[in-house]
């Protein structure tokens, strides 16, 4: 019988600790989002309809922060409270074995990476892409279409195309406006301040032409003197920063042969962490349980938990910044604190068999 109502009586302790730590971390993440609200509104007088869809748009991102160590917070604390109580000792006496008592856990935990999923991949793409524009909305101004420094290279890879920034027409996509462009050949170094990108014509055509050799820099000072060089690429749309994009938009890109070898290393990068930060939770649920029947109050439950989310955090920067430095591949960087954590999920669980 007790092994029968054993699941139920956690869930009832875990799960109002879960909403408490989701309340909780919420409006800690929210604290400097209401004062730049508030900020607006004193300084812009944005109305109240706008601001409270920009919050409302920004509530995935909130949420991506939220559900894991909310979750490590219910089990540490819940585990915690059973163990001050005496309550697991009655538990285990009645012949139970600690490694059952994971399971209603890793129920809580499989909910909670299920929720992380569908947040990463469904529901907030699409809100960082609203958010973008209510963020400008709030300054009465449109968010920037220009795309800066853009490299590309020929099929040969003889020819190298450089553009500072690249302004897509609004009206027709097969049209877009450059700066500082630099174009390398095998003849020279073509350098101008201003050209258009037609993909209709393919063509790259340039204005007010400096040709740069080895052995001399020749000016073309002729406003209207123009040369044009074959590119067969597409204008690219608006650039949309990786997390803003749906999954199988994500995964084109990753595999994308125009983008230049930083901007793919970065869509993989953020490919592979769509999957592995939601695993987090699940990791939260296994590390979190096996500390937590081992722990003997709720004050050590709540280091425990203070401990749990400051290693994944610091493991997370690490793989963020080593994939900034294009130091370790993609994958790597992002299921680096997933592995890890996984490792100590395995010795963890080891402990309670």
């Amino acid at each position: 019988m007790l092994a029968r109502r054993l699941p139920f009586y956690l869930l009832r302790e875990f799960v109002p600790l879960y909403l408490v730590g989701l309340v909780t971390i919420l409006m800690l993440l929210m604290i400097d989002f209401f004062a730049f609200l508030a900020a607006s509104f004193i300084n812009y007088h944005t109305p109240i309809d706008i601001m409270f869809r920009a919050l409302l748009d920004r509530m995935p991102f909130f949420l991506s922060y939220m559900i894991a160590p909310s979750l490590a917070f219910a089990v540490l604390v819940g585990l915690g409270r059973l163990a001050k109580d005496s309550e697991l000792k009655a538990v285990y006496s009645s012949g139970i074995r600690p490694i059952t008592l994971l399971a209603p856990i890793l129920l809580v935990g499989a909910l909670a990476t299920g929720l992380s999923w569908v947040n990463e991949n469904i529901w907030r793409p699409v809100a960082d892409q609203r958010f973008k524009t209510s963020y400008y909305a709030i300054w009465h101004s449109e968010p920037p279409r220009v795309q800066a420094l853009k490299s590309y290279a020929s099929e040969d890879e003889h020819i190298l195309y450089h553009a500072g920034s690249i302004l897509p027409d609004k009206d027709n996509k097969q049209l877009a406006e450059l700066s500082g462009v630099m174009i390398t050949t095998p003849q020279g170094i073509y350098t101008a301040t201003r050209g258009r990108w037609d993909a209709n014509a393919k063509t790259w055509e340039l204005y007010n032409v400096y040709h740069t050799t080895d052995a001399e820099t020749q000016a073309v000072s002729d406003p209207e003197v123009r040369r044009v060089f074959a590119f067969t690429l597409p204008v690219e749309p608006d650039l949309i920063p990786p997390e803003a994009l749906p999954l199988p938009d994500l995964m084109a890109r990753a595999s994308s042969k125009v983008l230049s070898q930083s901007e793919r290393y970065d869509a993989q990068f953020k490919l592979h962490r769509r999957f592995s930060d939601p695993l987090a939770a699940m990791l939260m649920a296994i590390v979190g349980g096996a500390l937590g029947l081992t722990i003997s109050n709720r004050a050590w439950g709540f280091a425990g938990t203070i401990g749990l989310i400051a290693v994944y955090w610091g493991l997370w920067q690490i793989g963020f910044n080593l994939a900034s430095a294009q130091a370790l591949a993609a994958p790597l960087a992002a299921w680096l604190p997933s592995a890890i954590f996984g490792i100590g999920a395995l010795f963890g669980l080891r402990r309670l068999l």
